[in-house]
């Protein structure tokens, strides 16, 4: 159901993203309301490309995978995180460009990966945005989540179809603890 690579990205890189997105906190761009921005990809970071052929040639089980969408995530030091939901991808990769030592708890800061997938006849807002219908669906079909620890430049890769959600977010004060972390989904 999923993979974890620890040290899957260089510290140049993962210092490339974070100084990107430090940089590009402008003040107008839309905060989610579980404490965290989005900046997508292909319209906003140009080296994604390089990043996305490294990770493709990394995984094996990216060979036969075009890349579809991703972004770049960067939250409140409190907050909740994105709430559960199912992208219309076939795999994710999300990587984690945060310092350990800019967490301040070490049980959250995570992912939360749910055993479960949504009906085949659900729509992208159903699955993806409707979040009182995604929590009443795993709570009635008893989906089980298991917690992937964070940890910096660590990668999970998963089925992008599960439901999954951040487990909420606690960094140190300060804009350069920022939890940040890099997503790319591929078909």
């Amino acid at each position: 159901m999923f993979n974890v690579v620890d040290n899957f990205i260089s510290e140049e890189t993962a210092g490339d993203i974070r100084a990107f997105t430090l940089n590009n906190l402008v003040t107008d761009r839309p905060k989610y309301s579980g404490g965290y921005i989005s900046i997508d990809l292909v319209e906003e970071w140009e080296p994604y490309h390089d990043l996305q052929k490294e990770i493709q040639q990394k995984l094996p089980i990216l060979e036969d995978k075009t890349f579809f969408q991703g972004w770049i995530f960067c939250y409140d030091e409190d907050c909740a995180g994105v709430t559960p939901h199912a992208d219309p991808g076939a795999i994710n990769v999300n990587i984690w460009c945060t310092p350990d030592g800019c967490i301040l708890d070490k049980d959250k800061n995570g992912l939360i990966l749910y055993n479960i997938k949504p009906p085949e006849d659900w729509t992208w807002d159903d699955y993806n945005r409707n979040l009182p219908k995604i929590e009443d669906y795993l709570e009635e079909n008893q989906a089980v989540g298991t917690k992937i620890p964070y940890k910096y430049k660590r990668a999970v890769v998963f089925d992008s179809r599960y439901f999954h959600e951040t487990d909420n977010v606690s960094t140190k004060p300060g804009i350069g603890n920022k939890r940040i972390n890099i997503t790319f989904m591929y078909k």
